[in-house]
């Protein structure tokens, strides 16, 4: 961005043309066929792009640190989740990450399968674990997965 500015630019044109365009669809009582897609176009983008972060925060750790599974794994998964806690956080919402979903979970599989595969093939490594994470992420969706909860009123 710092480089060619271009980016920038094309983000914000594209972020506020969404943004128009829901905002006006919305305050028009949209069909629930319409905010179906909506939250389906969310999650997949969402999905995608907790797989490319979280890949691409291993690949930084692999290439710039010698730091082990540990260290790279936790540099994918912070790389990968710190977006979607910025993004509910902007939006006055509680992260997804603290409340359900199969999301952090999806992103540490991933990012210490992209560790272990590596040293045996980079591309491999990549794409073995975008698809993890994505499967991951379709199956807790299809069968409602989410991660245990703890009961803030129990009994004593």
């Amino acid at each position: 961005m710092f480089q060619n500015p271009i980016y920038v630019g094309i983000s914000f044109a594209v972020s506020n043309l969404v943004f128009l365009f829901l905002y006006f669809h919305m305050n028009r009582k949209s069909t629930p066929v319409v905010r179906h897609f909506f939250e389906d176009a969310m999650f997949w983008f969402d999905t995608v792009g907790l797989a490319s972060f979280t890949v691409d925060g291993v690949i930084v750790g692999q290439t710039l640190t010698d730091g082990g599974i540990f260290l790279c794994s936790f540099l994918g998964v912070i790389t990968g989740v710190g977006g979607g806690i910025l993004r509910d956080l902007l939006a006055n919402e509680v992260p997804a990450i603290f409340v359900k979903h199969i999301y952090a979970m999806a992103s540490i599989g991933g990012a210490v399968l992209a560790c272990i595969l590596w040293p045996v093939n980079g591309g491999l490594a990549i794409a073995a674990s975008m698809l993890l994470i994505i499967l991951v992420r379709i199956l807790a969706r299809h069968f409602r997965w989410n991660m245990p909860c703890v009961d803030h009123e129990m009994e004593t």
